[in-house]
């Protein structure tokens, strides 16, 4: 006769108050033995708040801790060995280990975990606090991860230092909230674009799910065939309806992806090769692919609105266990578009459930519905916030600068992760728009860079344009709302880099154009660049702008996990097309909500950008030679069969000749860059600087009333640079009359005003 379960836990784990059982007692004794004492303590010995709204109360079960005789613990081995291959699955799940393999294996793993339980014990007779937890035994991590379930920070300890990373550590949003999410109290989460929001509801919900497996508390899940009911119901003989414990609401199938990637990591009891315990779920797919995913395991439910309304109502999916239930990008879930499947999911609950709001931004709808939906103000327990890199002390704004907040030693080394993000802004005619941007991605040569265009026919062309202007090193993707999922999933997928495996020196460029799809939820470290196409409006209004949607787009700039130190986000704004003043209202609003200030940057000039240019071939042409030396002889060869000038310095500028072609070629320029405006990059115009040797600061009335004397005609906007100088726009004609003027008028030499056709331009 083999022991009861709950004899070989307590055997395993030696800790649990429980009578002494002598090797001559009967198994039928056993019954009796298993009864004892037990105590609530609420989920990883921390305290539930006493405020929840709905009364919730997530207690687990412990054992009253005990001294068990070393005779009855020894004996654990040979008890196991007694399991067959399910409980053995059974209490390895109940432990959050890996459950594949052999039953040798099994067996091992599960000893192995005794032998650990048994050190624990013998650390408790000398010592009441509970032992700290260390994955390397060689290494004691912080306080702040000894929180999580061993498990779970075995993961993120592999997740956050795959690259090498500095030592692991929660950041700010993550270190704020795991407690009050991990004791199931309601929270809303406000912190930037790539500041860890995900893993900050992730980490303490996984942790409540181990919980809920171990104590049993989850109800169990039937198998029982599903009548067919439904006329639209193509799934004859479908299970019943799966009954998750945890639903996660994403905005867009692209976020949707990234987060159940993420959950299916860290989800503690599935086995890493299983993806049945966490389902993604999204449109443009047929509804019968994700139905015949969902089963009695599925513990997690990542999805869009529609189709998660699509799946319940189809009876593939029920809510009736759901114990959480989080919105993600909020600001952009509650939008008048998914708002109503959001309205309608909560609505129907019947049951208690924990919910969990993360927004970047709080615009007019997150705030109505916290306050009165969640009803949680601000400075309360669950309205928790953070800047992204730096944390004070007390509970802040929203609002709240940075430059106020206080620098813990911990959020310094996490600044070594996260570069800088600088905004600029650059004038630009949306004729010279595309150019412009093919010549800053030549000049700064991000790894990954994002292009924002504002409809789905601009972004095919864009990318067009650029495919043609760029060398062959600069991989071109698209992604907007028209393409069919595997199309998008492919597009992302290459921007990532997840199709290839780049080396370390690889100067291969991934640029992806794209509507705002891309905007949120696209998470990719490396990506140093982000261009606006415009200043981003209102849906539909002209002459608006949505500074919620620049933070969103910025945010894709610059996130953690980024080796450089800087990454930059620039803005392109028409004066012809009335955005300057949009601009500068955008620029005030930003001030205003996240202390970001947007500078203006100077074009780069033809000479940089064929400097940059020539770098570019220059590399290519190092690297294939050192990887390629066959082939490079070869055409060795070849120069000298076909024949090169007898004499020597014939011979060598032959040479010389024929290795610029070569390299202009890889360039991927089609000619030199010619001569434009450095202030809208418009190639019918030139810039001209003007300033006077006296150095006196020129205003535009001065210049103005010279420059027409000179017969000019029309001005434009004239700036002033910081050294005194002035600066505008004239066409390329009206340029080379004014400066054939200037040399020739006496009383303009005599005055000391100067002209010029300047090749860059001095600080506005």
């Amino acid at each position: 006769m083999k022991p009861p379960i709950s004899i070989i836990i307590a055997l395993i784990s030696c800790k649990p108050s429980i009578a002494w059982v002598s090797q001559t007692q009967s198994p039928a004794s056993w019954n009796h033995i298993t009864k004892s004492e037990t105590i609530k303590q609420p989920l990883s010995h921390m305290h539930a708040s006493s405020d929840s709204r709905r009364s919730r109360s997530y207690m687990s079960i412990v054992a009253v801790p005990n001294k068990m005789p070393s005779r009855m613990c020894m004996s654990s081995t040979s008890v196991i060995e007694h399991l067959t291959i399910p409980e053995l699955k059974d209490q390895l799940r109940e432990r959050g280990l890996k459950v594949s393999g052999t039953k040798s294996e099994l067996l091992q793993r599960l000893s192995r975990e005794h032998d650990l339980n048994q050190d624990r014990s013998h650390s408790d007779d000398s010592n009441d606090e509970e032992p700290k937890s260390s994955v390397n035994s060689d290494h004691v991590y912080p306080d702040e991860l000894q929180q999580l379930p061993k498990i779970i920070m075995e993961e993120f300890i592999k997740y956050t230092t795959k690259d090498g990373a500095v030592e692991p550590q929660l950041l700010p949003i993550q270190r704020k909230s795991f407690k009050h999410i991990a004791n199931g109290g309601d929270t809303v989460l406000f912190s930037p674009t790539g500041t860890g929001k995900s893993l900050a509801y992730i980490l303490p919900l996984a942790a409540r799910l181990l919980e809920w497996k171990r104590d049993g508390s989850l109800a169990s899940k039937k198998t029982r065939k599903r009548t067919p009911g439904n006329k639209n119901d193509s799934m004859s003989g479908q299970v019943e309806p799966a009954t998750p414990s945890i639903l996660v609401m994403e905005p867009s199938r692209e976020l949707a992806n990234q987060v159940g990637k993420v959950w299916t990591r860290f989800h503690p009891t599935a086995a890493k090769n299983s993806k049945k315990h966490v389902v993604t779920v999204y449109g443009g797919v047929p509804m019968a692919r994700h139905a015949a995913q969902l089963n009695s395991k599925t513990d997690v439910v990542i999805g869009t609105p529609g189709r998660v309304k699509e799946l319940i109502r189809e009876k593939y999916l029920s809510t009736e266990n759901l114990k959480s239930i989080v919105l993600d990008e909020a600001d952009t879930l509650l939008d008048f578009k998914d708002v109503p499947e959001v309205e309608w999911l909560l609505d129907g609950m019947q049951n208690d459930y924990q919910l969990v709001l993360a927004s970047a931004t709080i615009n007019e709808r997150v705030h109505i519905f916290v306050d009165e939906i969640m009803e949680i103000s601000v400075g309360e327990e669950g309205y928790i916030v953070s800047n992204g890199v730096y944390e004070d002390k007390e509970q802040a704004s929203y609002t709240k600068e940075s430059s106020e907040s206080e620098v813990s030693d911990d959020e310094q080394r996490a600044l070594v992760s996260q570069p800088e993000v600088r905004h600029w802004s650059m004038a630009a005619s949306a004729s010279s728009r595309v150019a412009l941007a093919a010549d800053l991605i030549l000049t700064i040569e991000p790894r990954r860079g994002i292009i924002f265009a504002a409809s789905k026919a601009e972004v095919e062309v864009v990318a067009g344009q650029l495919s043609e202007r760029l060398s062959a090193d600069h991989s071109i993707h698209v992604l907007h709302g028209d393409m069919i999922q595997q199309a998008r999933s492919r597009a992302v997928a290459a921007f990532k880099g997840e199709q290839t495996s780049d080396s370390p020196s690889s100067r291969m460029t991934r640029i992806l154009v794209a509507t705002d799809v891309a905007s949120r939820g696209l998470d990719v470290p490396s990506c140093d660049l982000v261009i606006q196409l415009g200043v981003p409006r209102l849906s539909g209004k002209d002459g608006t702008f949505d500074s919620e949607l620049y933070i969103h787009r910025s945010g894709r700039a610059g996130r953690f996990g980024n080796t450089r130190q800087h990454a930059d986000a620039i803005v392109f704004y028409d004066s012809s097309a009335g955005e300057r003043t949009t601009l500068s209202k955008l620029q005030e609003e930003m001030m205003r909500l996240k202390g970001v200030d947007i500078l203006p940057r100077p074009l780069p000039s033809p000479r940089e950008v064929m400097d940059s240019s020539y770098e570019r071939a220059l590399s290519r042409c190092e690297d294939f030679g050192n990887d390629s030396e066959d082939l490079v002889q070869y055409f060795k060869d070849r120069l000298v069969k076909d024949g090169l000038p007898h004499v020597e310095a014939d011979r060598e500028s032959y040479l010389i000749d024929k290795l610029a072609c070569a390299m202009a070629a890889l360039s991927g320029l089609p000619a030199a860059v010619r001569p434009r405006s450095l202030l809208t990059a418009d190639a019918r115009d030139r810039t001209i600087r003007v300033w006077t040797e006296s150095g006196s600061m020129l205003t535009p009335a001065e210049v103005t009333n010279v420059v027409k004397q000179l017969g000019s005609g029309k001005l434009g906007r004239i700036s002033i640079c910081k050294d005194g100088s002035a600066v505008f726009d004239l066409s390329s004609k009206k340029a080379e009359v004014l400066l054939q003027a200037a040399k020739e008028d006496k009383r303009c030499l005599e005055s000391g005003w100067r002209f010029e056709l300047p090749d860059n331009l001095p600080a506005i």
